[in-house]
């Protein structure tokens, strides 16, 4: 969840503006690899962000040949985007302009960024609040998957 998911947790927290307020997770440990190595094999979480801004994120590393893949999509009342793809669509069917295709690498992309940023002095992309927010939302998120209930920011900072 930290090492992977969190990059994923940081457009969550983009897209909604805000971090969680909540969140509810299962997962299991045991399907995949050796229990005793602390490798959650699937886990699926639902965060609750403000504005009832919802959220459903699964992660698993079974990965049989051919069943490889990520999607990342938004999906509204009003429509639905693709990130990192090329779909985006409206419920009333009216006509959008396509989306720009990037092919390049992300972190190759977010490196340069941030180099621009030091060496013209602008804001960096993602500032180190993204960072910590997402690595704290990834905690949430553990905390919620192992001990399937719902997990809240008061009790996160009661039992740190």
């Amino acid at each position: 969840m930290l090492e992977q998911a969190c990059h994923e947790f940081n457009l969550m927290n983009w897209a909604a503006a805000a971090t969680p307020l909540r969140a509810y997770g299962i997962g299991r440990r045991d399907l995949y690899n050796k229990p005793a190595n602390g490798i959650t094999n699937y886990y699926a979480v639902i965060l609750e962000y403000p504005d009832n801004f919802i959220v459903h994120y699964a992660h698993g590393w079974i990965d049989p040949e051919g069943f490889g893949g990520m999607a990342k999509k938004v999906i509204c009342t009003e429509g639905a985007v693709e990130i990192g793809g090329e779909r985006i669509a409206r419920v009333d069917k009216k006509p959008l302009k396509p989306l720009e295709k990037f092919d390049g690498d992300d972190t190759e992309e977010a490196l340069r960024q941030f180099t621009i940023s030091i060496r013209e002095g602008k804001p960096a992309m993602a500032p180190v609040k993204n960072g910590r927010d997402s690595a704290l939302v990834a905690l949430l998120v553990r905390k919620a998957v192992d001990s399937r209930r719902v997990i809240t920011w008061d009790e996160m900072l009661w039992t740190c």
